[in-house]
């Protein structure tokens, strides 16, 4: 289907993505359509057209980076199977990394395997298992991109088995989602620590990578993003503290950079460079300060979260933690 195009919606669409809902079995009003066009640059969404006609639609959110989510792919029945999925999932992940949104994940049935099939072809991994007694918890499934420290630790890596938690481990005194590589030549590792929840229920907060651990030849480290509050207002920041454990028998060295949205900071600016002796433990706390400048219109997202993050670096290799707080407009 050479003559496909992805471009964004225009209000012209509204109708014929409608019926594409309808058709699919879906309920979904005119008036619901056209609030998509209502992100403000951070929430897309973008249509397939084919001969002037669309058949297919997708949503792709890029708040806080580095996370990008995909929402709800939804194909014309007379064109599923004939690669229009395909070509607005490739097109969304090449918007999130020309943007720097290195994470991508979404929401899909535990139960659904062709679903599975399709999404594990682009690199997909399980992050979150849903309940597959409970079709309301779903799994969300993440997807690192090309340049992040987990693609650089599985290239260095390529034998690398992967691993997902089950149900909430214990790391650092929280309970948290885990996905894990491992290396059977070099017993190498590395653990990403996920807070969140199985779905989307009302009260949920947005998937994120809290902490890491990292077993890299003689380096072994842990970092953690704890959070001090559950809210965050232009008012009031976020507080969280910042956890460090050098559990390696010689010195690293650590730098802090944060990766914040628009209008987001994070204060007091984090020191660039620290020396942790072996063996030992850093605690620093840190306030995610909403500007005048923060426009993202947090109600249309899939979670009312505001999120920031640190890029984590030890002797030279970066990690990340990041720390989500329900917004209070």
């Amino acid at each position: 289907m050479k003559d496909l195009r992805v471009r964004p919606l225009e209000k012209r669409d509204v109708s014929e993505v409608k019926d594409i809902y309808t058709l699919s079995g879906w309920s979904v009003t005119e008036g619901g359509v056209e609030s998509w066009l209502l992100g403000g640059g951070y929430i897309k969404t973008y249509v397939a057209e084919l001969d002037g006609r669309i058949v297919g639609k997708v949503g792709l959110d890029t708040a806080f980076p580095p996370y990008a989510e995909i929402i709800n792919i939804v194909v014309h029945p007379d064109y599923q199977g004939k690669g229009v999925g395909s070509r607005l999932m490739e097109y969304c992940m090449q918007e999130a990394e020309k943007g720097g949104f290195w994470i991508v994940y979404l929401m899909c049935d535990p139960l659904d395997v062709g679903v599975h099939r399709f999404y594990s072809r682009f690199g997909f991994k399980p992050a979150i298992l849903g309940d597959r007694e409970d079709p309301r918890e779903s799994t969300w499934l993440f997807r690192f991109g090309r340049g992040s420290f987990i693609d650089k630790f599985l290239h260095d890596h390529p034998l690398s088995e992967f691993q997902v938690s089950e149900h909430r481990v214990d790391f650092r005194g929280r309970r948290l989602y885990r996905m894990r590589w491992i290396d059977p030549v070099t017993e190498d590792c590395l653990e990403l620590f996920l807070e969140g929840q199985p779905g989307q229920p009302d009260h949920g907060t947005m998937p994120r990578v809290s902490g890491f651990k990292l077993r890299l030849d003689d380096v072994v480290v842990e970092a953690l993003a704890k959070e001090k509050s559950y809210t965050i207002s232009y008012d009031e920041p976020g507080g969280f503290i910042f956890e460090f454990e050098n559990r390696s028998d010689d010195e690293v060295t650590l730098t802090l950079k944060p990766l914040t949205a628009p209008g987001v900071y994070i204060k007091p600016r984090p020191p660039r460079r620290l020396k942790v002796e072996a063996r030992e433990k850093l605690t620093l706390e840190f306030s995610t300060v909403l500007s005048g400048f923060f426009r993202i219109p947090v109600i249309y997202l899939s979670f009312q979260t505001v999120v920031s993050s640190l890029i984590v670096s030890v002797n030279g290799l970066n990690g990340l933690v990041s720390a989500g707080w329900k917004f209070q407009p």
